[in-house]
Parts: structure tokens; C-alpha cells; sequence
């Protein structure tokens, strides 16, 4: 025996109106990924400037221990990287990986040489040593005395996924950009900035799409460029 109840309706989805509301979400979707995975990126960017100051703090440390001079590319005959780690000035090599940058291998996870896979790089011709300047000994690095603009100088700074060298940005012209064996300072934020640490301690974001654009005369400049070059002792 069959009842029916007067006035009862049987609430279904058409076909048409499934497909409505899986096209609301979609567009939902395509509206708000965009700004999800912006604020997720910006998120990292603000972890990648906490690391650069955490070494640029270890920066001041040894200048005050050597007479106001930055590190050199290489102490005790290991990475200035490795150095670090080895002495305790920082506690592990988590803070030489940018969150951000996916394609290069983490530092703290290779057993030979984990300095060498920094994901930052020190300013090699201009800090770490003085390569670029007649009449000094190659191998000294740079002096806090022998920087006039010193808020306004390159220490260290993001670097290209190159497997060798990471620790040294050895690129200080656009040219050299080209070069796949050296350390390039290149943007790891979604093409957004360049996150770096200046010679003073201070760390800043610079905007810049490419390592092309970070070289240009609005960023970073190049060597031979004296007035917008901020590679050089100024």
C-alpha cells in the first residue's frame, strides 16, 4: 500500500543547475587563488628577510671581532658559510634556505660542503674580497671605513639556483648574469623582488621581475657604473 502525502515536493538538482553552481565555484576559485597564493608568497618573503638579518647580525658579530672588516669568501679554507655554522653563530644551515627558492638543493640536507649550497651569496668582488680594486690584496675583504655609503652597498643577497658557488654572488654586471657557473643575484619571489641585506645591517625587498631587471640601473646597477652601481664601494 502506497501513501501520498498532499503537497510534499521532491527537492533535486537539475543538471543545468549542478553545472551552475560548479561554475560559481570555478570562478570563485580563479578569483581567490590568486590572492591566496600572493599572500602565502608574501609570506615567505617576510621569513626569507628575517633569515638575511639573522646574517647580517652574524656579520656585525665578526666585524667586531676583526677589526670592523666584513668576512672574506673563504675562512679557515671553508665557505664563509660554513664557517658560520662551524662556529656556532648560527645554529644550523636552515637559515641559508630561502623558503621560496624550490629548485636548488637545501643546504642543511648535503653531507659534503652544505656552504656551498647557500641559497644567499655574499657580494664577492666588492665585500669579500677586493678583486676589484688595484692595489689592495685580492683576498681582503672590505673594511666598514672604506664604504662612504654604506646603507647603500650590496652585502648579501639572493642568489641563482647554480649548483656551485652559491655562497658568492660573483656577478656585478649584467653580462655576467649570463654566465650559468656563477652565483647570480636573482629574485625567488614569484617574480616580485629580490629580498637582500645591506652593508649597514639593514634588509629591504627590491623590485625586480628577473636577474636581468635586478642588474638594471633601478635596482642594483652594475660594476663600472659609479652612480648607480650598488655593488661598489661608494
Amino acid at each position: 500500500m502506497m501513501l501520498f502525502v498532499k503537497g510534499m515536493k521532491k527537492n533535486v538538482f537539475t543538471l543545468i543547475e549542478l553545472l551552475v553552481v560548479v561554475a560559481i565555484i570555478a570562478i570563485l576559485a580563479g578569483i581567490l587563488l590568486p590572492s591566496l597564493n600572493l599572500a602565502r608568497e608574501r609570506a615567505r618573503s617576510v621569513n626569507c628577510i628575517g633569515s638575511l638579518k639573522e646574517i647580517s647580525i652574524g656579520f656585525q658579530f665578526y666585524q667586531q671581532d676583526h677589526d670592523s672588516y666584513f668576512p672574506p669568501s673563504r675562512i679557515n679554507d671553508v665557505s664563509w658559510v660554513d664557517y658560520f655554522v662551524e662556529e656556532k653563530v648560527y645554529n644550523g644551515y636552515k637559515v641559508f634556505a630561502c623558503p621560496s627558492n624550490r629548485k636548488s638543493a637545501v643546504p642543511e640536507l648535503q653531507s659534503v660542503n652544505p656552504g656551498e649550497f647557500s641559497h644567499y651569496g655574499i657580494n664577492y668582488y666588492h665585500i669579500a674580497t677586493s678583486l676589484r680594486y688595484p692595489g689592495s690584496r685580492a683576498d681582503v675583504p672590505a673594511k666598514q671605513s672604506q664604504l662612504r655609503n654604506i646603507s647603500s652597498v650590496v652585502m648579501v643577497v639572493e642568489n641563482s639556483v647554480s649548483p656551485t658557488r652559491s655562497s658568492y654572488i660573483t656577478a656585478d654586471t649584467p653580462n655576467d648574469s649570463e654566465t650559468v657557473d656563477i652565483g647570480v643575484a636573482t629574485p625567488q619571489h614569484n617574480r616580485t623582488g629580490i629580498n637582500l641585506s645591506w652593508a649597514d645591517g639593514h634588509c629591504s625587498s627590491e623590485r625586480a621581475a628577473d636577474a636581468m631587471e635586478v642588474y638594471s640601473s633601478n635596482v642594483l646597477g652594475q660594476y663600472g657604473d659609479a652612480t648607480v652601481s650598488r655593488w661598489e664601494r661608494q
